[in-house]
């Protein structure tokens, strides 16, 4: 009877020394993130928390001998999500997010008080579309080009599309739009730009760059002053005969040549574009250069030859000072005896008709 007493005493020791061996203790995840991807799973009905646990990777913090999971890296890409949930403010260990190739068309504010954890955040290819969508820290380190990298159908701006119209119309007449949209279309720039109607943010496509060259133009409409974005623009090559006043309010553009056409008269505006660098007007019927282009002292090339100028205003001596300019005055009616002193070099160092100082 004792042998077999002692038998079963071996038999329930062995049996627990095993389970203590064989069975460590259950880490789980921490409370905040366990919250986390029960959210997520919950806001996303085609997705399980099988399916986030594995996207995950994990380190295993212990506390005061207490020890629990915490999300490093959630690569949540390429899954076909259409939200995430505040809750993600609360992954205090994440440094890497990847929520690129998804159906987000925001992200909560509440992730910034992670932002400066990530190492990596990708959230390109998603339909993030409105800027109040967008969170303050993501767009305080960004730039407008993040909506390029997402799936947008921005509308042009009304006005500068108009503008196209208007330029068709009135040299080509009502019935030629259908023909002509599509080509000068193609020939200009738009950009994505941020507008505020009110108190709403708005993505809105606007003209940057126009090149219509040796289109046969022969007017500028007067709805060119509404393209506010506007910083180049090439009409040379055309039959242009007048400059409109309203090209003063272009206060964008950088870069205007409009060389070999049929203008007289450069408007006074002209003054007005003072972050102009690029000014090229040769090869036009110029006899007078408007006072006012002592304005233009950001000017890198002005292009006034083969003009028919016979002076040049005293008010142009403050370009001149500019030692970046290229300046060329070639083939007009200038004379360095009867002009300023500032142009002497500048005149006796072009070609002028062999007769113009001595008629």
């Amino acid at each position: 009877m004792q042998k077999y007493l002692t038998i079963i005493l071996i038999i329930l020791l062995y049996s627990c020394g095993v389970d203590s061996v064989t069975n460590p203790p259950i880490i789980d995840f921490h409370t905040d993130d366990q919250n986390f991807i029960n959210d997520l799973a919950s806001v996303n009905s085609m997705l399980d928390t099988e399916t986030i646990e594995n996207g995950i990777t994990k380190i295993e913090v212990d506390t005061e001998g207490v020890k629990f999971f915490k999300i490093k890296k959630l690569y949540m890409g390429s899954m076909n999500l259409d939200s995430i949930p505040s809750s993600i403010g609360d992954l205090d260990s994440l440094t890497i997010l990847m929520l690129n190739n998804n159906k987000f068309k925001f992200i909560p504010e509440s992730i910034c008080s992670i932002f400066e954890n990530l190492d990596s955040l990708a959230v390109d290819n998603n339909e993030i579309c409105n800027p109040s969508a967008l969170p303050t820290c993501i767009k305080n380190n960004t730039t407008i080009l993040f909506y390029d990298s997402q799936d947008c159908q921005i509308t042009p701006d009304e006005e500068d599309w108009d503008f196209i119209d208007e330029l068709i119309t009135n040299n080509w007449g009502q019935d030629s739009l259908s023909i002509y949209r599509e080509k000068f279309y193609n020939l200009t720039k738009w950009e994505t730009f941020e507008e505020t109607i009110d108190n709403q943010e708005f993505l809105r496509s606007r003209i940057t760059e126009i090149r219509y060259n040796g289109c046969e133009i022969k007017e500028i409409p007067d709805g060119i002053a509404e393209l506010e974005m506007l910083t180049r623009l090439e009409l040379q090559n055309n039959q242009i005969v007048i400059i409109p006043d309203f090209i003063g309010s272009l206060l964008n553009l950088n870069y205007f040549t409009i060389y070999d056409n049929n203008i007289s008269v450069i408007p006074a505006s002209i003054g007005d574009l003072t972050n102009l660098e690029v000014f090229k007007i040769s090869e036009n019927s110029l006899d007078s250069i408007p006072p006012m282009i002592r304005n233009l002292k950001n000017l890198q090339k002005l292009w006034l030859n083969d003009n028919q100028l016979s002076t040049l205003p005293d008010s142009m001596c403050t370009i001149l000072e500019n030692p970046n300019l290229e300046i060329y005055i070639q083939n007009n009616l200038l004379c360095a005896d009867s002009s300023n002193v500032c142009f002497k070099d500048l005149i006796n160092n072009s070609t002028q008709p062999s007769d113009v100082c001595n008629p």
